[in-house]
């Protein structure tokens, strides 16, 4: 599955503009975010919540990588209908921050 890009994201806000998507059980996208400055992207890490429950272990793959200012996150798998969220956690220019999406997954046939 090609990876989407979240393109930029407004200054001082932390969910990213495509936030929330609307998926189906069974896919499993990898998601690229492009964070919007001049300083040096480093040590990227991810985390999945289905609700206030950290699943990270079991639906995440893969691993992550900058060029640039983009940040390729983990595959995510295994999704079931709920509401989900996931973390990106950076250093940009030193200063660490983050960014969140919610993720919304439908019931098929209903």
């Amino acid at each position: 599955m090609p990876k989407r890009d979240f393109g930029m994201i407004s200054t001082n806000k932390l969910e990213v503009l495509e936030s929330p998507i609307a998926l189906l059980p069974g896919i499993e996208p990898i998601f690229s975010l492009h964070i919007a400055g001049i300083g040096t992207l480093d040590t990227p890490t991810m985390k999945i919540y289905k609700g206030t429950k950290d699943v990270s272990a079991t639906n995440l793959t893969g691993s992550m990588s900058i060029a640039g200012r983009a940040i390729t996150c983990k595959k995510i798998v295994s999704l079931t209908p709920g509401d989900w969220v996931f973390y990106v956690y950076f250093n940009d220019g030193g200063i660490a921050t983050e960014r969140f999406c919610r993720l919304t997954v439908g019931r098929e046939g209903i």
